[in-house]
């Protein structure tokens, strides 16, 4: 008897990851692999059911993901969604060093692989391909409807990313709100070392190669060690980021070799108030309480089609050591 119970506390997982949270206990089963890609777990331990369901075959399956997980690919895999993960996610995913493939469904409004990564999440050290566009805002907005933007990756950033090379097709949202190639909204998060490559970035207002808003907020916003490749198009757009805003954010030692502009296909095209920069189109700063805040650029340069590293300036904002290395 004690034999057959002891038989029903082995579970089978047809799991790829190696899972180091969501456990209803506080200790945690050893994970070994076993033939066919399947893992035993042989602690009597209850595994949460979100945790239970990640994988079909090689495709990804973050729907399940707990909202504090944290999850190391051992292998590449797929990722196909009809709509953003709604949930704000504030665990762990650990590449590996693997690639993913992504496809991601157009939407009406806002779009991204995350609504939203939370202060805790963290995303490293993964090769990312977008296999389809990022589209989003195709409809025009209907009264009270969120309208938050749209990117790659998270439409409001607030943890840390780093180490990603990032492959993009076209990410675009025809609306005012800030489109970005992994980032709309940069909220206090860190984006460092990441490479970015893409076909299009095109949005209306802060439009950016990596991220469309960098700011603060629990803490500085930072981009750091990073580069984008491609073309960034809308009628406030930069190489790298969009608008560059709030209390000691912070650009530095990051490249953009970039095609800015209102509109690519027609460099005359113009728009009253619109702004490009290789590096950002804004760069402006923070008062809280009477004292101010500058947002920083610095240690950075730009290739491109355009000579103006930044466009629009704050007489309070810093720049220092940014460079134009040409066409």
């Amino acid at each position: 008897m004690k034999a057959q119970m002891m038989t029903k506390m082995v579970l089978s997982l047809t799991v790829i990851l190696s899972l180091t949270a969501c456990l209803q206990k506080a200790s945690e089963p050893e994970i070994e692999a076993a033939p066919g890609g399947s893992s035993t777990v042989s602690a009597p331990v209850s595994i949460d059911p979100c945790a239970s369901l990640i994988m079909v075959g090689a495709s990804l399956d973050l729907t399940a993901l707990c909202p504090n997980g944290s999850y190391k690919l051992t292998q590449d895999v797929t990722i196909s969604l009809s709509a953003p993960v709604a949930q704000e996610f504030n665990g762990t995913i650990d590449g590996n060093g693997h690639t993913i493939h992504i496809s991601i469904a157009p939407q009406g409004g806002q779009n991204a692989i995350f609504t939203a990564l939370g202060a805790s999440a963290v995303l490293k050290n993964a090769i990312l391909i977008f296999d389809t566009d990022v589209v989003g805002g195709t409809v025009p907005r209907v009264q009270d409807e969120v309208d938050n933007g749209v990117a790659a990756i998270a439409v409001v950033h607030k943890g840390l990313m780093q180490d990603l090379t990032v492959t993009l097709q076209t990410v675009r949202n025809v609306r005012v709100s800030p489109v970005g190639g992994l980032v709309a909204y940069s909220q206090g998060g860190t984006l460092e070392r990441v490479n970015v490559t893409a076909t299009m970035v095109k949005g209306g207002n802060s439009a950016g190669g990596i991220v469309g808003l960098l700011y603060s907020g629990a803490g500085p916003g930072v981009l750091r060690d990073s580069s984008f490749t491609g073309s960034v198009q809308g009628y406030s757009a930069g190489g790298l980021v969009g608008t560059v805003s709030g209390a000691n954010t912070v650009m530095e030692n990051s490249t953009a070799n970039a095609q800015v502009g209102l509109n690519l296909d027609s460099p005359s095209a113009s728009m009253p108030d619109s702004s490009f920069g290789l590096l950002a189109s804004r760069l402006y700063y923070a008062t809280l309480n009477g004292v101010i805040y500058p947002s920083t650029i610095r240690d950075c340069s730009g290739r491109g089609n355009i000579t103006t590293l930044i466009d629009d300036i704050s007489s309070n904002a810093v720049h220092s050591n940014n460079i134009y290395l040409g066409q």
